[in-house]
């Protein structure tokens, strides 16, 4: 069995509306897709690098942002 991610980052430019989609799809061997889960969580908070929470993004800096699971990611904001 095989499992693919595919994780979906949506934000406003002000950080208004924020989602985060993960999509894991499971693959028996020859069979096809057989499952299908859509995991939901939301950004509970951005921070600059100095540590600082922020309440929007600019282009051409990175962020750290926190999840509402506990995980976060770094982001570079285009």
């Amino acid at each position: 069995n095989k499992t693919y991610v595919a994780t979906i980052n949506s934000y406003a430019a002000d950080l208004s509306s924020k989602s985060v989609y993960t999509v894991n799809v499971a693959q028996s061997s020859g069979t096809g897709v057989f499952e299908i889960d859509n995991n939901s969580r939301e950004v509970e908070s951005v921070y600059n690098l100095q540590g600082v929470k922020v309440n929007r993004m600019d282009a051409g800096n990175i962020y750290v942002v926190r999840y509402t699971d506990g995980t976060t990611a770094k982001l570079l904001k285009k």
